[in-house]
């Protein structure tokens, strides 16, 4: 099923590819770079999915999740995109409002199952 996906990732490379491989596999995604214009975005196009690097400029990744809980409550899927592995970070994610906490580089399968889980 076609999913609204709102991509927020500041590698402008890791960001046309991921954004590529979601359109190719249907779903209709807008990609941004910064972490205030994710949320000013979400807000205004109401995403199924946000999918969320940690490390991005003006706000980072975990203040994106908390600012679109707060102002979208439980409407889209939170989805961290990250390097950070360890617990401490996953702890730190679920906190801010995130489902899930994806480490790069990301299984398209196991992305594709997330995102298909939303909604």
């Amino acid at each position: 099923m076609a999913r609204r996906v709102l991509l927020v990732e500041d590698s402008e490379d890791i960001r046309t590819a991921l954004a590529e491989l979601l359109e190719l596999l249907g779903h209709r995604v807008e990609a941004v770079a910064d972490g205030l214009v994710a949320v000013e975005r979400a807000r205004a196009t109401q995403p199924e999915i946000v999918l969320v690097d940690l490390g991005i400029p003006g706000i980072d990744g975990l203040e994106v999740a908390r600012r679109i809980r707060a102002e979208l409550g439980g409407g889209p899927r939170l989805v961290a995109l990250t390097g950070a592995a360890r617990e401490e970070d996953r702890r730190r994610s679920r906190e801010a409002g995130f489902e899930e906490h994806l480490v790069k580089p990301v299984d398209l399968a196991h992305l594709e199952a997330v995102i298909s889980r939303a909604g």
